[in-house]
């Protein structure tokens, strides 16, 4: 969408071009750590930056009376159902908050550092993204963002003219372009980590003697993203993608609670603030997001059920085998 306020696009080339970019990050990716962590910090800083000078363009020029809070005297279900929808879509501008623990083993203090990473990598992506929304908010009434699809792009323009849009688009370009090497880089430890504790293919546990990388996960990994890119919209992908993920994330974190109560006494080298409490909350809010998408995109969700639903059979058939060889 952003690529082609900058050069015209057919449909194809909207398909071809996130495949080649998957494929050249994954390609970074094989060379090493060194690299893609070369890549990520440029990605990071070079985005970090354009968001700065967006925001400082838009409220040079935005008007304090737009920035009032506006709340419907009776909510209601439509409405609410219409949070939940557009939570998914937020979830997603968040989501990758957690991959840095796929990089946990290769920390040199993970007990130090983990924690840091998370806490301070979370809390600045939620600064950047309050600011960038008051930004939006002091050019745009509620009805203007509401009624577009590209946010940045609008306020930009309407600020700044039809000039602007070249380099908001160049500012997202560079945040996406960001992300995706970060998750290329992260998520083939998952499934690295995987082999190596016997519930999938060991294939994906074996690693570069040159580069000390998952090779056959990072281009697997690149296959399957590769092709998920033809299968659907951007919207679908994201919608299977923050449903299945928050799935996930409220289990994980359930399993916090479970563990403690089965092992009270057993030594633990993080501890959860506030908890029962905080695990507790989370675990209603996954749950929260997993039922909105149901209700709000039941043909979304099905497919992200359907997803959990065929890798099910294949981890009890590692577990069953893991079993069978004590």
């Amino acid at each position: 969408m952003y690529l082609s306020k900058l050069i015209p696009l057919t449909p194809l080339a909207c398909k071809i071009i996130p495949i080649a970019c998957i494929l050249l990050f994954s390609l970074i990716n094989l060379f090493g750590m060194r690299l893609a962590r070369l890549v990520q910090n440029l990605g990071t800083i070079s985005k970090v930056a354009g968001l700065a000078l967006v925001f400082g363009l838009l409220i040079s020029r935005g008007r304090p009376s737009l920035l009032r809070l506006e709340v419907p005297h009776a909510p209601s279900p439509a409405l609410l159902l219409g949070f939940g929808t557009a939570l998914t879509a937020v979830l997603w501008a968040y989501e990758g908050w957690h991959v840095v623990s796929f990089t946990a083993s290769e920390f040199r203090a993970p007990s130090r550092d983990l924690p840091r990473s998370l806490v301070w990598g979370t809390l600045i992506v939620t600064a950047v993204y309050l600011l960038l929304n008051v930004a939006y908010y002091s050019v745009l009434s509620s009805a203007q963002i509401a009624a577009g699809s590209s946010t940045a792009a609008v306020a930009m323009k309407t600020a700044w003219g039809e000039g602007a849009l070249l380099l908001v688009s160049a500012v997202v370009l560079t945040s996406i372009l960001g992300a995706t090497n970060g998750m290329i880089m992260t998520a083939p430890r998952v499934y690295y980590a995987m082999a190596r504790d016997g519930v999938f293919f060991a294939k994906f546990g074996e690693i570069s003697r040159k580069f000390h990388v998952p090779v056959f996960a990072i281009l697997m990994q690149s296959i399957w993203a590769s092709a998920l890119t033809l299968m659907g919209s951007f919207q679908q992908l994201f919608t299977y993608v923050v449903f299945t993920a928050w799935v996930f994330y409220g289990l994980t974190v359930a399993a916090v609670i479970v563990l403690r109560l089965r092992e009270p006494l057993r030594e633990r080298k993080f501890l959860t603030p506030g908890y029962p409490w905080t695990p507790a909350a989370f675990v209603v809010a996954a749950a929260g997001v997993a039922v909105s998408t149901i209700i709000a995109s039941p043909i979304h969700a099905a497919f992200g059920i359907a997803l959990i639903l065929v890798g099910a059979p294949l981890y009890l058939a590692f577990r069953a085998k893991q079993e069978g060889l004590r």
